[in-house]
């Protein structure tokens, strides 16, 4: 008489063991497959530190994922097979799972962003963005939140879901500009003659080697400086995002002595007896 149950014990401890096994096997794939897979999506021609911080993040949080959704699966495929009854179970979960989705749509949304924020690589820790109308650098991020750093000292916490659009000022190139305004006893023509051999000087010191991706260029005359009407001659020069704020200085001061100099010139000219 107890062959039937003890039977039936042994069926269903050995259904019990596959389903475990088949669970430990998928999340063990799991860790070794989706980091490759994750490599590949985040792939880049600069595979330094950051990137590797990105892609462990990414596949980090896909293999924990992935191995939350196994076992859920395992747990509740075991205890059916024991012949608990799922359908209060599932019922309630339904329930719970309802309140949380209604709870945690911010929150998914969030999730979902910072994951495309990493895989594409959008922005990394250190780069200059503006994003969610602040701009700062970024100090650290993860798949909810991205802090800023405001150029005050402010700390900007932005979950990733509300950042909209995100303008990148540490990738490809910057371009450095000023305007320099002709002295009211200055012929414009000179002026912008003056600051060319200025730019040509600046290029030709190397005081910007390493910063400067293309010889400044002088678009001459561009506006007029309030309702002064001192006419304002416009300079660019293509940078490296990280020599912005030096190229400008110097483009600035190189530009205004070239400006200022027949001035003084003239000046002198004027005070000899």
């Amino acid at each position: 008489m107890l062959d039937v149950p003890l039977t039936d014990i042994v069926k269903g401890g050995l259904w019990v063991a596959f389903v475990v096994l088949l669970a430990v096997l998928c999340v063990r794939v799991a860790r070794r497959a989706l980091p490759r897979t994750v490599a590949r999506l985040a792939s880049s021609t600069r595979r330094d530190e950051r990137w590797e911080q990105r892609t462990r993040t990414l596949s980090g949080t896909l293999v924990s994922v992935t191995a939350v959704v196994v076992w859920t699966t395992a747990f509740v495929t075991v205890i059916g097979q024991l012949g608990v009854n799922l359908g209060p179970l599932l019922a309630g979960a339904g329930v719970v799972g309802l309140a949380i989705g209604f709870g945690a749509q911010q929150l998914v949304r969030d999730v979902i962003s910072g994951f495309f924020v990493l895989v594409e690589d959008q922005y990394g820790v250190g780069d200059t963005v503006t994003a969610g109308g602040v701009s700062g650098t970024v100090e650290s991020m993860t798949l909810r939140l991205t802090r800023l750093r405001g150029d005050d000292g402010v700390l900007h916490h932005l979950r990733n879901g509300d950042l909209g659009v995100v303008s990148n000022a540490s990738r490809g190139y910057g371009v450095a500009t000023v305007a320099v305004p002709v002295p009211p006893d200055g012929d414009p023509g000179e002026a912008v003659e003056r600051i060319r051999t200025a730019m040509a000087d600046l290029v030709a010191s190397g005081d910007v080697d390493g910063l400067l991706l293309a010889d400044p260029q002088v678009l001459g005359v561009t506006g007029f400086r309030d309702a002064s009407g001192q006419p304002l001659v416009t300079v660019n020069a293509r940078v490296t995002p990280e020599g912005k704020a030096a190229v400008q200085r110097e483009l600035l001061r190189r530009a205004l002595a070239a400006v200022e100099a027949p001035t003084r010139s003239s000046r002198r000219r004027a005070t000899r007896p």
